[in-house]
């Protein structure tokens, strides 16, 4: 192998490795792909991270539903005191935001409403909406 071929691995092993993130995925999701991800390809309960059953406090969790190209949002509020989610209230059908099928910043509602999401992954995103002065850390459950 010549010096030249030598070089054209190098630079593709570099490409390729510096093309990932620590999770080992692409940077930068197809729009399909945070469909999948937030669904886990069907329907998935995401809670707050910080979410401890011993503090009997209200939490939110949120479950994403796959539709063909879109979501259904609900939003569920966890009862401690019955260990078990004592109100659903339908968010709507959401569409991730995208320029040229890659995946920007956000959920787009129908209503015209957004939520910012980021640092997507398979086992967290971080969420900031109107309902969030800072951004909240939600994990799969």
């Amino acid at each position: 192998m010549g010096q030249f071929s030598k070089f054209l691995v190098a630079m593709a092993i570099f490409v390729a490795a510096s093309s990932c993130s620590d999770d080992q995925l692409p940077v930068g999701y197809y729009d399909y792909q945070v469909i999948k991800l937030l669904s886990r390809d069907s329907s998935t309960v995401w809670q707050p991270r910080d979410f401890d059953i011993s503090i009997c406090l209200p939490n939110v969790h949120y479950l994403f539903t796959k539709l063909d190209d879109s979501l259904e949002v609900s939003s569920l509020v966890f009862d401690c005191s019955i260990s078990t989610f004592s109100d659903t209230l339908l968010i709507g059908k959401a569409v991730p935001s995208s320029i040229a099928d890659l995946y920007s910043d956000s959920l787009l509602f129908a209503d015209g409403t957004f939520w910012n999401i980021t640092d997507i992954g398979f086992d967290q995103f971080i969420l900031q909406n109107e309902q969030f002065a800072e951004k909240a850390v939600f994990q799969s459950r």
